[in-house]
């Protein structure tokens, strides 16, 4: 009886000693709890009583229409079998060629291919060559006269009386001299002459003489005409030719192309535009 009574003692205070060492240790091993506010949201969101946005019935959410929409959008895309992405930062979703044309990322070099291109010899670049544009070109000053000759071609010759009936056409009158001048708002524009002896065209010699050229002379106005001058003698001389025949060249015999009369603009623009 002494010995079953002490077995039963020393059994239940086994069990006890048992029971409190687990739970010693299960209080030393616990991790503190942490709380996670995103977690908490959601749980939040889900609730009758919560207001981020969007009505809530117990666990059915009830969506706006737009989102709505954009979902059936997306669906519609992909039985169309169009692979579209879900784009979470409110951007346009992008195809997969797109996707495909991005960046890869590159691997980084080990230690030995950095010692590679550490000693690999460089070849120098070769300098960019720049080429001038027309702000960097300084623009001359212009000169004091500015000339287009119209010049017969072969032996051909300008007969004086013919001059004269196309400078009446063109409303150009006799003056000084017995040569032609233009007028516009009673100021001299241009004036025409004879590219030889005598030079004019005054009814003594005008049923005689012929010229081998035919010369147009701009003198240099005042500011803020001198383009819009050169302009009426260049449209001039290009009527001249028409009636006539002939070649246009300018001062220097050199021919009147797009390149020289647009460089003679740009001279003259920027003398119009000085104070």
């Amino acid at each position: 009886m002494g010995v079953e009574f002490g077995l039963i003692l020393i059994g239940g205070f086994a069990i006890f000693a048992f029971i409190i060492y687990g739970f010693w240790e299960g209080r030393q091993n616990r991790e503190p709890l942490i709380r996670d506010e995103k977690v908490e949201e959601n749980a939040a969101a889900l609730t009758p009583t919560a207001e981020i946005g969007k009505d809530v019935v117990g666990r059915v959410s009830i969506v706006d229409n737009d989102f709505a929409n954009e979902i059936t959008d997306i669906i519609e895309n992909n039985e169309r079998g169009d692979k579209m992405y879900i784009n979470t930062d409110n951007e346009s979703p992008k195809k997969e060629e797109e996707l495909e044309q991005q960046p890869k990322p590159v691997a980084k070099k080990g230690f030995w291919s950095k010692i590679k291109d550490f000693f690999k010899e460089e070849t120098p670049e070769e300098p960019t060559k720049h080429e001038p544009s027309v702000t960097d070109l300084e623009i001359p000053d212009p000169e004091q006269n500015y000339q287009i000759r119209l010049k017969c071609e072969g032996d051909d010759l300008y007969a004086a009386k013919d001059i004269i009936e196309v400078c009446k056409k063109y409303q150009l009158t006799l003056g000084k001299n017995d040569i032609f001048y233009f007028n516009k708002d009673n100021r001299e524009v241009f004036r025409l002459c004879g590219g030889s002896k005598p030079y004019g065209f005054g009814s003594d010699v005008a049923d005689t003489t012929v010229y081998k050229s035919l010369i147009l002379i701009m003198v240099l106005p005042d500011r803020g005409f001198a383009e819009k001058n050169y302009l009426f003698m260049a449209q001039c001389a290009f009527r001249f030719q028409q009636a006539l025949g002939g070649i246009m060249r300018d001062g220097y015999n050199r021919p009147l192309d797009q390149t020289n009369v647009t460089a003679i603009r740009n001279v003259l623009a920027n003398y119009d535009r000085m104070s």
